[in-house]
């Protein structure tokens, strides 16, 4: 959920998701960059490199690591570190299914026990 009052899905959905594949893209090799550098490399504005990297901090957008290096002036490098625990196949989402995938694959067991899994891990 976008909380702009102008934010309209069927206009910004698209929109907004191939900006931040752009970002992660140009991000993911973990090297150290400025909201400057990425918006020159991805064409994106500054002020949505900045919530799009917000986004990958959160479980909808991957759990992705996203640091933050103060290099003076109120300037900072950003440097993203991937999750790859719980990539899927698009970067910038992640689902329940997606989770359990991942621990079927990583941990092999049955569905079953990787759902009864996740319910004692939040205590349900």
């Amino acid at each position: 959920m976008n909380a702009s009052n102008d934010y309209q899905p069927a206009r910004d959905d698209e929109r907004l998701r191939k900006q931040g594949e752009r970002i992660f893209e140009v991000c993911k090799a973990g090297n150290p960059l400025t909201l400057s550098q990425i918006a020159t490399l991805t064409g994106a504005p500054e002020a949505s490199i900045s919530a799009q990297l917000r986004t990958f901090r959160k479980p909808k957008g991957g759990s992705h690591t996203v640091n933050k290096k103060y290099l003076g002036n109120g300037l900072y490098a950003y440097t993203l570190i991937v999750n790859t625990f719980v990539m899927a196949n698009d970067p910038t989402q992640l689902s329940l299914r997606g989770i359990v995938s991942e621990l079927i694959e990583a941990c092999n067991v049955t569905k079953l026990s990787a759902l009864d899994t996740l319910k004692a891990l939040k205590g349900t």
